[in-house]
C-alpha cells in the first residue's frame, strides 16, 4: 500500500513536471519567434541603412553638380551684366 501512496505521489509530480515543462516549451519556441524576428528587422535595416548611404552619396553628388552649375550661371550672368555696364558707360560718353 505504501508503494502505491509512494507511485502515486511520483506519478502526481510527472503530471506536474509535465505542465511545466510544456509551459517552457511555449515560452521558448515564442522567444525562438522572436529572435527570428529580430534578425530579420536586423536585416531589413541593414539593407535600408545600405539604400540610404548610396542615396546620400548620390544626393551629395547631385548636390555638388548643381552648385557647381549654379556657379556658372552665376558666372555668366556677371559677365552680362558688366558687359552690359560697359555699353551703357559706351553710350553715356555718346550723350
Amino acid at each position: 500500500m505504501a508503494d502505491l501512496k509512494k507511485l502515486d505521489e511520483i506519478i502526481g509530480q510527472l503530471d506536474i513536471e509535465s505542465k511545466k515543462l510544456k509551459v517552457f516549451h511555449e515560452i521558448y519556441a515564442e522567444i525562438e519567434k522572436l529572435k527570428a524576428d529580430l534578425e530579420s528587422n536586423i536585416n531589413a535595416f541593414d539593407a535600408s541603412s545600405e539604400k540610404l548611404d548610396k542615396s546620400s552619396i548620390e544626393l551629395d553628388k547631385e548636390a555638388k553638380a548643381l552648385k557647381e552649375k549654379l556657379s556658372e550661371i552665376k558666372d555668366e550672368i556677371m559677365q552680362k551684366v558688366e558687359s552690359i555696364e560697359e555699353i551703357n558707360k559706351k553710350i553715356s560718353k555718346r550723350v
